[in-house]
């Protein structure tokens, strides 16, 4: 199972004031490796997810998607 972005990921954490930096130190993540998940380079794991979610304040379907 992977977990990849969604386009509307970047478009939300922008409305939300974040930067990619910002958001990505506050998961404790690399700026890059962030960058990767955001541009679908990358899948990303549960907990991320869950917290991306949280500080966003949107639901999973509406950040991520799931393949199997």
């Amino acid at each position: 199972m992977r977990i990849w972005a969604k386009a509307t990921l970047k478009i939300l954490r922008a409305k939300r004031g974040y930067t990619a930096k910002a958001l990505a130190e506050e998961l404790g993540l690399s700026r890059q490796w962030w960058t990767d998940v955001e541009n679908r380079r990358k899948s990303t794991s549960p907990q991320t997810t869950q917290n991306v979610c949280r500080l966003l304040e949107a639901q999973f379907d509406e950040l991520f998607e799931i393949e199997s």
